[in-house]
């Protein structure tokens, strides 16, 4: 209630600040710092670093403009550490809301401001390997110092950090990876305070398959966030759990988490991440809807290039080439592809991981006989997988070993490169991965003339993916299956009464509603649904619904 500065008030309100910040209630923290400033008397070092605790309160709170136009207004008044925190925050907000680029040119000068607080100038290098992603090895050398420099402070969050990210780009530069780097962050990890744990263990585990230990990584950071009220990461982390429920075959939820991602950008006023409507665009690729897919591509390539964001660029040409090769447009693909890698190699980058534009290229480059190019590139991206092993890397070199030898007339080789799919589901693939593979293995077969072989692999990878909803992907393995000029005969054929319990469970209806609905018991339903389940090759009742839809407009 007091008026005016008062040394006294002042003390009181950036203590209860403190303590809110504690609890948990960054944006209270963030008001009571911000009173904390104004009852301060003087425009000395305390009222700085009291203005820098606001500013750093509100960007925890999720208002990273708030954030930044507090620092900005610090930046022409302080020095020192003061003035590299403000850096750093303004450096942020260009980071959520710009580009990688601005972010970098925003805190290379707080080094100089930072260079004699050993821990902040750590915590800024640390800042600098996420910022620098068009430059992946200058990244690996400043996360690198941030760990030197953190080593034995008090600051073991970001030490742990600094030791992943490491890691991470060390990987990305093509080398064998240095797992004791990884399993000694997560230790220094585990043994320090929860701040700001970083993303990239979870990306490593999603890139080599383990998508169980991705889901916990982000799920967990997540809520830890949540509780905390750090909002700042909420749509970054909804972006990469959205990730990985796409490579997990679902869709839907996929398409959830990255919803809310943009809205979270939203909120917090940093704006829809390109990362997050990606995703939707890459939903929306896989689910059929290739116009809209090409358009969000089309803009967001138009947008991340014109800002010399390569990386974003390389991701939203993924998408692009995803729906090329769903219309089989195979110079579409390469123009995509050789795009994407182009900006990959401008930035460094040896081992894309999840980003690899070789998966999609090789097949375009068979298709268009251009054999001695997609030859190199399957090379190239098995000398990637021999460093690190990934399923959905060994989906694609099947593809495209099967693609190269039925172009060379080899069909013996062609059969061979999918055998792993012919009786069942290789461990960690992913079941849009298997149906892939199968749609190729039936062309294979068509061309070696075992055309009832060549049916069930193309009846299996209809099934596939008409369980995910691959619109597309369904038609053209049913288009193949026209291609054998087989009547219609059929392990896959329906009963009336297995059609009617597809129909009902299908639409949601209980295995006790669907009893008595049609007049028999639920272990009766049970038993049609597990034979449903085998015929079709779904391995739920949403996947049964889309089945079904589909077979009724086709």
């Amino acid at each position: 209630a007091s008026e005016g500065s008062d040394a006294v008030v002042a003390r009181s309100l950036a203590r209860a600040s403190l303590r809110a910040r504690g609890r948990g209630a960054p944006a209270m923290a963030g008001e009571l710092a911000d009173m904390a400033v104004e009852r301060t008397p003087s425009l000395g070092r305390l009222r700085s670093e009291r203005a820098i605790a606001a500013a750093e309160a509100w960007f925890a709170a999720g208002d990273p403009t708030a954030a930044r136009d507090r620092a900005a207004a610090l930046v022409p008044l302080v020095q020192g550490s003061v003035r590299a925190r403000a850096l750093l925050l303004m450096s942020l907000w260009a980071w959520y809301a710009g580009t990688s680029q601005e972010a970098v040119a925003e805190l290379l000068p707080a080094l100089t401001a930072a260079r004699n607080d050993r821990q902040l100038l750590g915590l800024l290098h640390f800042h600098l390997a996420v910022f620098r992603d068009n430059d992946i090895a200058e990244a690996r050398r400043h996360s690198a110092a941030a760990a030197r420099l953190l080593e034995g402070t008090a600051d073991r969050g970001h030490l742990a950090a600094a030791l992943m990210q490491t890691f991470h780009w060390t990987v990305a530069l093509g080398r064998r990876p240095p797992m004791a780097l990884l399993e000694e962050g997560l230790k220094v990890e585990t043994d320090g305070p929860l701040t700001d744990r970083l993303t990239s263990p979870g990306i490593w585990w999603a890139g080599i398959g383990r998508l169980d230990l991705a889901r916990e990584r982000f799920q967990h950071m997540l809520d830890f966030d949540l509780i905390d009220g750090e909002y700042s990461n909420i749509a970054n982390l909804l972006t990469r759990l959205s990730e990985v429920e796409l490579w997990a075959d679902d869709w839907p939820t996929a398409r959830r988490h990255a919803i809310a991602a943009v809205e979270a950008g939203l909120e917090t006023g940093a704006g829809a991440s390109e990362m997050a409507r990606r995703s939707i665009a890459l939903v929306d690729a896989c689910e059929g809807q290739l116009d809209r897919a090409r358009e969000a591509a089309l803009a967001g390539i138009e947008r991340t290039e014109r800002a010399g964001s390569r990386v974003l660029a390389a991701a939203w040409l993924q998408v692009t080439a995803l729906v090329a090769a769903s219309l089989g447009d195979a110079a579409a693909v390469e123009a995509a592809t050789g795009r994407a890698w182009r900006h990959l190699r401008q930035v460094g980058y040896v081992e894309p991981m999840r980003l690899d534009p070789s998966p999609e290229r090789i097949e375009a480059l068979a298709a268009l006989g251009r054999l001695d190019e997609a030859t190199a590139e399957l090379e190239a991206l098995g000398a990637r997988q021999r460093r690190v092993a990934k399923p959905w890397a060994a989906a694609a070199i099947a593809r495209g070993v099967a693609r190269i030898a039925l172009a060379s007339a080899d069909t013996a080789a062609a059969l061979a490169a999918t055998s792993m799919v012919a009786s069942g589901q290789p461990p960690e693939w992913s079941r849009f991965d298997v149906g892939r593979v199968l749609l190729v293995r039936g062309q294979v077969l068509r061309h070696a003339r075992s055309r009832r072989d060549a049916d069930e692999a193309l009846r299996r990878a209809h099934a596939i993916f008409a369980g995910l909803g691959a619109t597309v992907w369904a038609q053209r393995a049913l288009a193949e299956q026209a291609r054998l000029g087989l009547t219609r005969s059929s392990p896959l054929a329906l009963t009336p009464t297995e059609a009617r319990v597809a129909r009902l469970a299908g639409d949601g209806l209980s295995t006790r509603d669907v009893a008595a609905e049609m007049g028999i018991s639920p272990r009766t339903v049970d038993t049609h649904l597990a034979s449903l389940y085998g015929k079709l090759g779904v391995s739920s009742r949403a996947e049964l619904g889309r089945v079904m839809a589909l077979r009724e407009t086709t």
